[in-house]
């Protein structure tokens, strides 16, 4: 869904205009992500700042919200994922280099410019994924770990029975 927004952007030429960026897109516009989810359904809420700060810098700030679908690792069955990440980049020119980077914010080398802004917002989304997708508590997992190990060593003690027999 790209109603109203650019397909392409001038990053360089938006921070020097101080522009505003926020919508959504959905997920089947974006490939790559696609290719790490198990359901296909769903969209990006996203809303950048694009501006320089007092040093000239041009720099991109703003937020990125989804709900992902993927694969527990642990249960092998589907969990949602929700990413909400903040996003700080610094676009590298010749005047400013990486060495110019404020706290916060990573270094974005453009290599053409325009650039496809579905294609930058999926970055984000995919930097944001999960190394590994897990459940908080997997649901009906037989293979869950125990709370404790008092608990798991009580209920598994082959030699439980033998301190029945020692009580009587």
């Amino acid at each position: 869904m790209l109603t109203d927004l650019p397909k392409q952007i001038d990053p360089i030429r938006l921070t020097q205009q101080s522009v505003v960026l926020k919508g959504e897109i959905d997920f089947k516009d974006m490939p790559r992500l696609q290719s790490s989810l198990n359901d296909k359904q769903g969209k990006a809420i996203f809303e950048w700042q694009f501006f320089q700060d007092d040093d000239k810098r041009p720099l991109i700030k703003g937020n990125i919200k989804a709900t992902v679908g993927l694969i527990c690792q642990r249960c092998l069955k589907p969990v949602a994922w929700v990413i909400n990440q903040n996003v700080g980049l610094m676009i590298i020119t010749q005047q400013h280099t990486e060495d110019d980077l404020p706290d916060g914010y990573e270094a974005l080398e453009l290599e053409h410019n325009p650039i496809q802004l579905i294609s930058l917002v999926e970055d984000e989304l995919i930097l944001a994924l999960p190394i590994i997708a897990t459940h908080d508590v997997c649901p009906d997992n037989q293979y869950q770990q125990a709370e404790s190990w008092d608990e798991f060593r009580d209920e598994h003690n082959p030699f439980s029975v033998l301190k029945n027999l020692k009580n009587n």
